[in-house]
């Protein structure tokens, strides 16, 4: 259940035009975490703007860093279908834009927290 939600990541952000795809779309080469970055963005800005969509994303600890989702068996296929969207709704740093940002990982207050 989890490579197939992880797979719907993929697919979702796969052929965005100012996506990058790190992780590989092929289930034979991916797991469960979904690797990408936003262009002109730093993955850092584009975690916190998925946060303001009640997404829960994080950065990579390499270098260079991307923009992570991991899609885990708390998830329903409602929340994985939201990420994408709110990744193509991300195109430069502008600050939370919607009510109801999110508050930390303490609280389970989002449509789709990925881990």
């Amino acid at each position: 259940r989890i490579h197939a939600l992880n797979r719907r990541l993929r697919e979702g952000l796969h052929g965005m035009a100012h996506v990058h795809l790190h992780t590989p779309l092929s289930d034979e080469l991916a797991a469960g975490i979904v690797c990408f970055d936003i262009e002109g963005m730093r993955p850092r800005d584009a975690v916190e703007q998925l946060a303001c969509e009640r997404i829960v994303a994080s950065g990579s600890p390499y270098d260079p860093a991307c923009a992570r989702l991991a899609a885990s068996i708390f998830n329903t296929e409602e929340e994985v279908e939201s990420a994408p969207p709110a990744v193509r709704t991300r195109r430069r740093p502008a600050g939370c834009q919607s009510a109801g940002a999110y508050d930390g990982p303490t609280r389970r207050k989002s449509r789709a927290a990925f881990s």
